[in-house]
């Protein structure tokens, strides 16, 4: 893990952060809804979307694996 102060981007009480190791990071963001992937590529600003169920539920289960094994 780093020996960054993280940053927070939203102070409030719905949200909850948890941290994975650095070699577990991915420099994109994800985000999975529905049947629905979308890969965001911040440099340059890109967007891949996909709508594939199996694919958003594999997402899904990755997610669910890191958060199990990330630190609050």
């Amino acid at each position: 893990m780093t020996s960054e102060k993280p940053k927070f981007i939203y102070k409030t009480k719905v949200i909850t952060y948890r941290y994975i190791p650095k070699e577990y990071f991915n420099p994109t963001s994800t985000l999975v809804y529905g049947d629905r992937v979308a890969l965001l590529i911040w440099e340059p600003l890109t967007v891949i979307m996909i709508k594939n169920k199996e694919l958003a539920d594999s997402y899904r289960k990755q997610f669910e694996l890191l958060w199990k094994i990330a630190k609050k």
